[in-house]
């Protein structure tokens, strides 16, 4: 008897834990640390244009999208590159500081 393939859960906003390698470890933790402070570098620098309220995601590197609705953006990141839902994403708010 052929048994049918289990189905594939499409991820979704609310599916908030990657399950990369090391999520959670001091290791990931310390890289987390340093995506924050490239991101903040990148708004610093100009070559990110943001307002104060502004949310940022960001993986290694890589500024994936800027917007006021962090949900939205980070629906429209997976929903673009699938394989970002269990990436090492960071997620930024621009405070008023920042300005």
């Amino acid at each position: 008897m052929m048994s049918a393939n289990p189905s594939v859960a499409i991820p979704t906003t609310g599916d908030t834990v990657p399950n990369y390698p090391g999520f959670g470890s001091q290791d990931d933790i310390q890289a987390r640390i340093q995506l924050l402070d490239w991101i903040r570098e990148q708004i610093e620098n100009g070559n990110v244009q943001v307002k104060v309220g502004d949310h940022i995601l960001a993986t290694e590197g890589r500024i994936l999208g800027v917007s006021d609705d962090p949900e939205e953006l980070h629906r429209r990141v997976v929903t673009a590159e699938p394989d970002l839902c269990n990436a090492r994403l960071v997620g930024y708010f621009v405070p008023l500081s920042d300005y």
